[in-house]
Parts: structure tokens; sequence; C-alpha cells
């Protein structure tokens, strides 16, 4: 498949409060809010994050993924990254990650991207596993079902 990205417009963000088909999987993308997803929520929290993209194939919105705690010349993160879910299992997370790592370094020339999962996300740290991240952090956090999860955040260096 042929996958191309831009940044996020208004018309993509009822679309993309969707992907999230549970409350759990909203809590992989985005562990501070309530499902389900809403516009309002969505926009609100963009205003802190950096490029905001969507990734298209034949121009049909089919995953999300954004920027947050850049530091310019050192390290950034990658953030909310969801997969729409006729889209899963097709290549597009990978190509979301890999495309993520060349805007870290061409727009903040990052030495290192940072990713934090879940534990129970077994899918999502393997897919990080495969295309080079390292663990190096864990921390827990309690969910909004009063269950406590852990935090593992792991990183690819692209230079030292």
């Amino acid at each position: 498949m042929k996958y191309t990205f831009r940044e996020v417009i208004d018309s993509d963000i009822e679309e993309i409060c969707h992907f999230p088909q549970s409350e759990i999987e909203l809590y992989y993308m985005f562990p501070i809010t309530d499902y389900p997803l809403t516009k309002l929520v969505l926009v609100e929290h963009l205003k802190n994050r950096y490029n905001s993209m969507v990734f298209l194939y034949e121009d049909k919105v089919c995953g999300f993924a954004n920027f947050y705690g850049v530091e310019k010349d050192k390290q950034c993160a990658l953030g909310n990254l969801v997969v729409s879910p006729d889209y899963r299992n097709k290549g597009v997370g990978q190509f979301i990650i890999e495309t993520m790592e060349q805007e870290a370094q061409r727009l903040y020339n990052v030495n290192e991207l940072h990713i934090a999962c879940i534990n129970e996300n077994t899918t999502g740290l393997l897919l990080y596993e495969k295309l080079g991240y390292i663990p190096f952090e864990m921390s827990r956090r309690l969910a909004k079902d009063g269950k406590i999860r852990l935090m593992i955040t792991m990183k690819k260096v692209f230079k030292d």
C-alpha cells in the first residue's frame, strides 16, 4: 500500500475521534481523557502538541500522530499515535513511526525520539522493538478504571 501524510485539518478531527474503539484503546492513545474521545477535547489537547499529522491511504485518513516534549537539537517524543480500525495490521503503524522519525530529525534535528507505551499494549511494544526502540524508563500510572498500569518509555537514538 502507498501511504502519504499531511498536517491535520479541522475536518479530520471528528474521524480521528472514532479510531479508538474502546476505553483501553483510548487510554493507549490519550491516557488523560475519558472515552469516547470528543472533538472538543482533542482540539484543545492539540494546542499543546507539535506537528499533528494524519496519514492517508488513497485520501482516506488511516492514522494520526504528533510530537510533544520537543527539545530542538536533542530529543522529542511521539504521541497520540493511533491507527484506524480499518487499517490495522497493514503497515500503517510502521509508516507513521518511520515518517515521524524523519520529520523529527528534519524539523528539530533531534538525536533521539521517545515513545511511551502502556505495558498491556503488546502490539505497540512489539512494533517499537522491531523498529529499534529500547526501553529506558518505567513509571506507574493510575488509569481511569482504577487499575495501576506500567508506562514503558522507549527511545531510538539517531546520532551520538
